[in-house]
């Protein structure tokens, strides 16, 4: 499926309620998904996902599904709720 990714990706991703733990869980959760990464895989880990956002900004991208999740066709390494884009 071919879908366009919107604009201001990171923040967007960032603010996404499906990456909002907070209320789904007990435990102490991190503010946002960006933070997340950071703290379970390292400054890297948190790089590589704002780059690879950027990479995808505002673009025209397929995507595959798994389980009903997207992820960009190539990478397949990253969530992308139905909030980050539009069907084209």
């Amino acid at each position: 499926m071919n879908v366009r990714m919107k604009n201001n990706l990171i923040v967007r991703y960032q603010l996404c309620s499906e990456f909002n733990y907070k209320n789904k869980s007990r435990i102490s959760c991190p503010r946002n998904e960006l933070i997340g990464i950071r703290e379970v895989g390292g400054w890297n880990e948190y790089f590589k996902t704002k780059n690879f956002l950027k990479s995808i900004e505002g673009k025209i991208i397929e995507l595959v599904f798994t389980g009903g999740d997207a992820f960009e066709k190539h990478d397949n390494n990253y969530w992308l709720p139905n909030e980050l884009w539009e069907e084209v």
